[in-house]
């Protein structure tokens, strides 16, 4: 079985990535929407943040945009969150790679943040995501923004200095090349991303 990482920066294009692998029917590892069914599902978890930020609870369940606007104005607080969530994303990728192992999947995709900084994650082949700086701001911001009708100033200063403190965590694009398999580019739309994509795949396989 043949484990593929996605690194990209933040606001990169990952998830869009990964959405395309799932399209060619490929299996997908992917933390961020592990960590949405936690905040939703998991009471250990969801009872771990409420201690830490009781605002970001609603009803039973962990408001992902709540927890986002907290970390917006304390970008500190996100190492409290990272403590509680990444053990547990380790241990569902080992559980994911022996599930996989078992299904004699012949390619898996992981789409996990940090995956270049972190030595814990194993895989045979890197697919490095670049975009250019400004845009992935726009993209960040745009997310951001979208279920928000308040467009404020300083609101979007706040995502602003969030953006890059997340993509001070990270490598540089020049330390992703140099470390990457295959390298797409996604500054334009996602047919041209798929046409990158699809290339690699017939590559991998």
């Amino acid at each position: 079985m043949k484990i593929i990482g996605l690194s990209g920066g933040i606001a990169s294009g990952k998830n869009s990535v990964a959405k395309i692998f799932e399209e060619f029917g490929v299996v997908v590892f992917d933390a961020d929407e592990l960590v949405h069914n936690l905040f939703l599902h998991d009471s250990s978890v969801i009872n771990e943040i409420a201690q830490q930020f009781p605002q970001a609870l609603k009803g039973k369940v962990i408001e992902r945009k709540i927890l986002s606007e907290i970390i917006a104005k304390y970008p500190q607080q996100i190492t409290i969150i990272e403590n509680i969530l990444h053990p547990i994303i380790r241990n569902k990728y080992q559980q994911f790679i022996i599930k996989s192992n078992q299904e004699q999947q012949k390619l898996v995709i992981l789409n996990i943040p940090l995956l270049l900084e972190n030595s814990f994650y194993k895989v045979d082949k890197i697919i490095a995501i670049i975009a250019d700086d400004d845009l992935r701001r726009k993209r960040y911001i745009q997310r951001c923004l979208a279920d928000n009708n308040d467009i404020e100033e300083i609101k979007i200063k706040q995502i602003e200095e969030k953006f890059f403190m997340l993509k001070n965590k990270q490598v540089s694009d020049e330390q992703r090349i140099k470390k990457a398999d295959f390298i797409v580019y996604n500054n334009s739309d996602l047919a041209s991303l798929k046409v990158q994509l699809l290339e690699i795949f017939k590559q991998i396989c």
